[in-house]
């Protein structure tokens, strides 16, 4: 007789094949939390006052800095509205604010623009806030 020659068996014991199959299960979930877009802090700037606005400045809220002017040279005439487009990098909540052609401003503290379109300038009537959400 001759010898047989056999195949090495290639096995995986039971623990490391259920660890290879859940392991990748387990991580799915995580991926789509991971994947959800973040929210938008994009809105409307609306000016209901009788002058131009003509600077809009928007800064993480807290911060001392208040940036770069959002409008970049053009005016916001009264009764006009201009989109403001700010990174969606998980930040909502801004401090604006706007300065008049008269040079006057008006500032904003603590709005959470994600939860709004329209922020509303230039409006001295207290139901302003219907519109700006208490803001």
């Amino acid at each position: 007789m001759t010898p047989s020659r056999s195949r090495p068996m290639l096995f995986l014991p039971l623990g490391m094949l259920l660890l290879a199959l859940l392991v990748p299960a387990m991580l799915l979930p995580g991926a789509a939390v991971l994947a959800q877009p973040r929210p938008n802090p994009s809105f409307n700037l609306q000016n209901r006052g009788t002058t131009p606005i003509v600077h809009l400045y928007a800064t993480a809220a807290g911060l001392a800095n208040w940036g770069r002017d959002r409008l970049d040279n053009r005016p916001v005439a009264p009764g006009a509205s201009f989109p403001v487009r700010l990174l969606a990098d998980g930040n909502c909540v801004y401090d604006l604010r706007v300065v008049y052609g008269d040079g006057k401003t008006e500032d904003r503290r603590g709005v959470d623009v994600c939860k709004i379109e329209d922020v509303v300038f230039g409006v001295r009537d207290p139901s302003f806030r219907l519109i700006n959400h208490g803001q």
